[in-house]
């Protein structure tokens, strides 16, 4: 989620966006993915997120210490 770029007018989107997919645990999803990378780019997202985290928990889950 680094360098995200705005899409200039007129191009595709197919053709200017990058995805790259990674596989995490769910126990591991709050300390490696959502602090890092949300919480502390929250400025840089292009998509904001439909939920917070408490305490490492989403909406009540028990999954994470």
């Amino acid at each position: 989620m680094e360098n995200i770029q705005e899409i200039p007018t007129g191009s595709r989107v197919e053709e200017s966006v990058s995805v790259a997919i990674e596989e995490v645990t769910p126990r591991d999803w709050a300390k490696n993915v959502y602090q890092p990378d949300v919480v502390n780019n929250s400025e840089k997202l292009y998509k904001k997120l439909g939920y917070t985290m408490l305490n490492g928990i989403k909406e009540g889950m028990r999954y994470l210490d």
